[in-house]
């Protein structure tokens, strides 16, 4: 954002752990849109391991735009709708 930045708010919940040597495309991440309000969005991430598809980690992060002065604004009309709009295919 040229006018402004997004400050954000992360919850996480672990179900199972992983261990480090767990390669990346072993996994899969699922992210939705759960919340859209007038200066935020809350999304919701749900990890989980391909093949079993057991849920590894759960979470959620909210962001909130707010002006170069850390005052909250409102989201712009562009944004809302691109974030309302259908999901892309899976690449």
């Amino acid at each position: 954002m040229a006018d402004g930045e997004i400050r954000r708010l992360a919850e996480k919940r672990m179900f199972d752990p992983v261990t480090i040597q767990v390669r990346a495309e072993t996994l899969t991440i699922d992210t939705t849109v759960t919340q859209i309000g007038r200066s935020s969005v809350t999304f919701a991430h749900v990890i989980r391991e391909r093949t079993s598809q057991r849920v590894v980690v759960e979470g959620s992060a909210k962001l909130v735009t707010v002006d170069l002065q850390g005052k909250v604004k409102r989201l712009g009309k562009s944004l809302v709708d691109a974030l309302q709009s259908p999901p892309r295919g899976k690449g």
